[in-house]
């Protein structure tokens, strides 16, 4: 059953569904320990990703680089921050910053996003009130197109992924061949 939908809930939660979420974030940082614990340390990790792919500062800004990419650059931008983006702003969590702009600094951000988006769910689980929560007053409409409507799309689906399929498949010849000549 498919619960959200633009602009929040399509339907009331299922019963127990509020208290399985919670307890998977509670677990989550016991995981994500773990998860640092094989890898963060990791030798091979660490002598493959620390000084590779470096992205400086300068260079992502001025490619329009965003996200955690932007931000093991070492640059502090953050639209749930800046342009306080949905509900973001009701919660606190900290926005990490690499140092280096490696692809070690990469991961540790997304190591470290996992950790703060852990606290953001909990902080929004805790928000949620008890009770319904769609509004029993608001109409809800679905859209479903007629059946003519419906194969005409089916078929241009298929005749797009035909498409597809043969250029791979024309594209993977190329390469066999090149390979082959070297």
């Amino acid at each position: 059953m498919q619960l959200h939908a633009f602009g929040g809930c399509r339907c009331d939660l299922p019963p127990g569904w509020l208290e399985q979420a919670r307890q998977v974030v509670a677990g989550y940082p016991k995981f994500l320990d773990e998860f640092e614990r094989l890898l963060s340390a990791n030798e091979i990790l660490i002598a493959r990703t620390q000084g590779v792919g470096v992205l400086p500062g300068s260079l992502a800004v001025n490619a329009s680089v965003t996200g955690p990419m932007l931000r093991a650059a070492g640059i502090n931008y953050d639209l749930r921050k800046v342009d306080k983006y949905g509900i973001y702003d009701r919660f606190q969590f900290r926005v990490p910053l690499g140092e280096h702009g490696d692809t070690y600094d990469r991961y540790m951000v997304r190591v470290l996003e996992m950790r703060e988006s852990v606290k953001i769910l909990d902080q929004a689980l805790n928000d949620i009130k008890p009770g319904p929560i769609v509004d029993p007053k608001a109409k809800l409409r679905g859209f479903v197109p007629n059946r003519a409507r419906r194969t005409a799309a089916s078929r241009r689906r298929r005749a797009s992924s035909a498409f597809i399929s043969s250029a791979t498949a024309a594209q993977i010849r190329i390469v066999i061949a090149c390979a082959r000549r070297a």
